[in-house]
């Protein structure tokens, strides 16, 4: 339906019909030069408001104020008046004004006992002292001895009589030894490594080392995680993710030709790929579902459960083609472990299972483990090697 509306006097117009009176002059509605024949109040009221309308009347009223508050007009009127005027002047300035105008040109008969100076005045004083105190000071300022020190030797030395018991009775004429002692010490001071190392190494390894990787090991302790379904994981970061390798990521596992591949096809363009989520075998210390779920574990965890059901972790491409989709547990929305086995290509260092993308390759580290479980190779290798190797082998093969 439509309503009334209205533009108030004083307010922009483009036509007298906007305006509550009716009239649009200049561009600006202005009031009717007759009251209103309906008054809202039948008389002023007794008590006005403190300050004045924001939005005043643009004509003057018909007749003056009874009692009006100046005795004659301004010549030089604010843009706007007060809303809080004095009644009158103060009788004498403030005690604390408020202004920041320059210092005083007219200084005190007489400084103040409490300068606040921190630098000396321009003229010295007329009375300096002319001799030193009488004692001197406990703590001296000077943290070094004169370099110019008194002829006299003073009244109070500081001690009393020599040490009983010297540190040297003289001074070495030779500090360094010429040979070394009979036996070393237990506590050396050195900090540093020798210089003449021994030739050969010790005739048993520690039972600890103290590295806790072999040399020239991995590029990056950083892994893969790809998303059960493209696009499904968008609101916890995307279909691909890097993540440290001790953080935790659920498992599906992937077969080809040589695992026997007998598990069901979902892959949409990659062949000879078969994925799932339901793991027959658990292996020690990995936590999973009933129906042999694995929702929350480590990279070696995860390539240790692959390993131990005769398959291996995804492809991050194996992944994102679907080749585990729909094949249990719910992990269509979730990040799993993936990896790209060593001689496979790659473009980061994260996508390698051996954390190593080197010329485009996974490579595997570079020195062998220094404890492997087996006394000889098998015959039968996978096709990626184990993190975690099991603690014992199988009870069949």
């Amino acid at each position: 339906v439509h309503l009334w509306v209205a533009i108030a006097s004083g307010d922009a117009c483009s036509t007298d019909s906007e305006c509550e009176s009716g009239s649009c002059n200049g561009g600006t509605c202005v009031p009717t030069s007759s009251p209103t024949a309906k008054p809202v109040t039948g008389s002023p009221t007794s008590s006005p408001t403190s300050s004045p309308s924001s939005k005043p009347t643009v004509a003057p009223s018909a007749s003056p104020s009874a009692s009006p508050v100046t005795t004659g007009p301004t010549t030089s009127p604010t843009s706007s008046p007060s809303s809080k005027p004095t009644v009158s002047p103060s009788v004498s300035p403030s005690a604390r004004p408020v202004t920041s105008s320059p210092i005083t040109t007219s200084p005190s008969i007489s400084p103040t006992p409490k300068p606040v100076t921190e630098s000396p005045s321009a003229t010295p004083t007329a009375n300096p002292t002319k001799s030193p105190s009488s004692s001197p000071i406990a703590t001296p300022t000077t943290g070094s001895p004169t370099i110019s020190p008194s002829k006299n030797s003073t009244g109070s030395p500081k001690t009393g009589s020599p040490s009983s018991s010297p540190v040297s009775k003289s001074p070495s004429s030779s500090p360094v030894t010429s040979s070394p002692s009979s036996s070393p010490s237990a506590n050396p001071t050195t900090l540093s490594p020798t210089l003449q190392p021994t030739q050969s190494p010790s005739a048993s390894p520690t039972s600890q080392p103290t590295t806790s990787a072999p040399s020239g090991g991995e590029n990056t302790s950083l892994r893969t995680q790809a998303c059960g379904v493209p696009n499904r994981c968008n609101s916890v970061g995307g279909d691909k993710v890097t993540v440290s390798k001790t953080a935790s990521g659920a498992v599906r596992c992937c077969r080809d030709p040589s695992h026997g591949g007998d598990w069901d096809y979902k892959c949409i363009s990659i062949p000879d790929v078969w994925g799932e989520s339901n793991m027959q075998v658990i292996p020690e210390g990995i936590n999973a579902s009933s129906n042999g779920c694995v929702a929350e574990t480590d990279f070696a965890g995860a390539i240790e459960t692959c390993q131990a059901n005769d398959a291996r972790l995804c492809t991050p491409e194996e992944m994102l083609d679907q080749c585990t989709k729909g094949t249990g547990c719910q992990f269509n929305n979730v990040h799993l472990w993936v990896a790209i086995a060593s001689g496979d290509a790659c473009s980061t260092d994260s996508e390698c299972e051996s954390g190593s993308c080197n010329g485009g390759t996974c490579v595997p580290t570079s020195s062998p483990t220094a404890k492997p479980v087996t006394g000889s190779p098998t015959s039968s290798p996978t096709s990626s090697p184990s993190s975690k190797p099991t603690n014992a082998p199988s009870v069949s093969p």
